[in-house]
Parts: structure tokens; C-alpha cells; sequence
């Protein structure tokens, strides 16, 4: 890799990641398009990524392509979850999106956002 990107804090000023499971944060995908990478997937697909030259491998769950297609880096991740958990089930859409948010975020093309005015 070419590059490294490092966050640095002062180890008096307390942090806390954002937490996966808040519905009111909102999911950012850097580097791809939601509605577009979906649309390439089939559901429990493999998802490859080029980390700068590096490839990898994240597994996408059953519902990953319809998660996927409905983050825009706008609407909240309980706005982007309701169409899938009406389809699928709560349990099925939050367990799907655990899975998905690790492995996009570990590869850093999943970040949370907080709210405007939040």
C-alpha cells in the first residue's frame, strides 16, 4: 500500500467508536456506489476489493446486495433497514448488517456518519 492513514487522539480526550447498531447514524460507503456495487452482486456473493493493490475477499451475507443498493450516504441505517426487514425479517436484516458493516468497515469502505445536527 502506498498509503496509511492514521487516527490520532490525545490519551486525555476519551473516544468512542460509533456504535453498528445505532439506527440513527448513517452508513457512508468510500470509494463505491450502493445502488451500483449491489446490482453486481448476487446474494451471499463474495465481495472483492482492491485496497490499493491489495486484494480482498469479504463474505456478503444473503441480504447484503439489499442493503447495499439502499445506502446512499444520506438516509440513516434504520431508514435503509426498514425496506429490508419488512421483506426479510427484523432478526435476518440486523444480523445481515452486522456482518456486512465489519467486513466493509474493517477494509474501510464503510464508515457511520452522524447526523446533521447530531
Amino acid at each position: 500500500m502506498a498509503t496509511h492513514i492514521a487516527y490520532l487522539r490525545r490519551a486525555a480526550e476519551p473516544w468512542t467508536p460509533p456504535d453498528p447498531e445505532d439506527a440513527t447514524l448513517i452508513p457512508v460507503l468510500r470509494d463505491l456506489d450502493g445502488p451500483a456495487f449491489a446490482a453486481s452482486l448476487s446474494p451471499g456473493q463474495r465481495i472483492a476489493l482492491d485496497l490499493d493493490g491489495v486484494r480482498a475477499q469479504i463474505a456478503s451475507p444473503p441480504l447484503g446486495p439489499a442493503i447495499l443498493a439502499r445506502i446512499d450516504g444520506r438516509a440513516s441505517l434504520g431508514a435503509v433497514l426498514e425496506p429490508v426487514a419488512a421483506k426479510a425479517g427484523a432478526e435476518g436484516a440486523w444480523r445481515d448488517w452486522r456482518a456486512l458493516s465489519a467486513g466493509l468497515n474493517a477494509a474501510n469502505k464503510l464508515l457511520l456518519a452522524v447526523p446533521p445536527g447530531g
